[in-house]
């Protein structure tokens, strides 16, 4: 009888769930919705971009760093001597930059979404979206594509369903590709911005951080296509590696607390389902446009206000206490 009535309770319930999500301020069912908002994105006029990948990128630019692989388990010793007893496994070494960008994002998807047996028609990248919520002068709209700076968009609708969300999403991988190159560019832009704000400023226009002149030599985001297949600055041996070796990690993470086969049979399924994955991004970075305007009738950024949140711990925050009671 308990049982039948803890049944009606939690029915009842998911019902006031589903209620409250069908409203307009209630929390939106991402599992059900036929297109699910991305969080994380932001708009600009080169596509929308998910900006931790971008911020992550500039992080770790400023402070690479790497690891072998078997570094990342040396306190789980089943999987430490698993590693270890593969030579291959064992000289894996994974960049931070890397595994914070578009590696990161393709590992992802080919450890999670890409199995030998699913065609390649059905991607393990993607999918796209659009601004689903605009306002133009005091009106609401939806549009897709490269949009005036008179529309404010403030919902990023997924075209597909969460069945169908890769971990790998354009908005992710554009996003994960501009976070690796201003990685690999930091420390030339170290020495000419002094503030982040200015970098971004400079990369989001058709500028770029790079000379001025002819426009496939802008390092921005409006030529990223052209950037990201560059060998000079992405060699696509180093790229190839580095997503294998951060699948290895998500796999062995995964698995690892289970009876693995034998390192060779994990090398080959993995090893299958990268090449699945890199193929699809190849295409996806060859079917992409770069776009720039001309720079000498732009209008000048409006200003806007920052506030920053600081949260200081231990002696710091005794100073700034001390401070202000003087």
């Amino acid at each position: 009888m308990r049982t039948q009535k803890k049944r009606q309770e939690d029915e009842l319930h998911r019902q006031q769930n589903r209620s409250e999500r069908k409203t307009r301020h209630g929390i939106p069912d991402y599992e059900t919705s036929l297109h699910p908002p991305e969080c994380g994105v932001v708009y600009t006029e080169y596509g929308a971009v998910a900006a931790g990948e971008v911020l992550m990128g500039l992080a770790f630019g400023s402070a690479p760093a790497h690891a072998k692989l078997a570094d990342l388990f040396h306190d789980e010793p089943r999987i430490f001597d698993f590693i270890a007893r593969d030579p291959e496994l064992k000289g894996a070494v994974i960049f931070n930059y890397y595994a914070a960008t578009v590696a990161g994002n393709l590992a992802q998807s080919a450890v999670y979404d890409a199995t030998p047996t699913v065609p390649d028609s059905q991607n393990p990248i993607g999918p796209s979206g659009t601004w689903s919520s605009f306002t133009q002068r005091g009106g609401s709209q939806q549009m897709t594509g490269t949009i005036s700076s008179k529309i404010h968009p403030t919902e990023y609708a997924l075209a597909n369903d969460m069945e169908r969300v890769s971990h790998a999403t354009n908005a992710e991988l554009y996003g994960g590709i501009d976070g690796l190159l201003l990685a690999r560019k930091f420390p030339e832009t170290e020495s000419s911005f002094t503030d982040l704000s200015r970098i971004l400023e400079a990369y989001y226009s058709d500028r770029g951080l790079g000379p001025a002149g002819d426009a496939s030599r802008v390092f921005g985001a409006c030529n990223r296509f052209g950037l990201v297949g560059d060998e000079s600055l992405v060699p696509s041996t180093e790229m190839d590696l580095q997503i294998r070796a951060m699948a290895y990690a998500l796999y062995l993470k995964t698995h690892g607390p289970y009876p693995l086969p034998p390192a060779q049979t994990v090398r080959a399924s993995i090893d299958e389902r990268v090449q699945s994955v890199l193929r699809l991004y190849r295409d996806f970075v060859a079917s992409g446009v770069n776009v720039w305007k001309r720079t000498d009738n732009l209008s000048p950024a409006s200003n806007v206000d920052i506030f920053v949140n600081l949260d200081l711990e231990g002696k710091e925050s005794q100073e700034a206490q001390s401070g202000k009671n003087r």
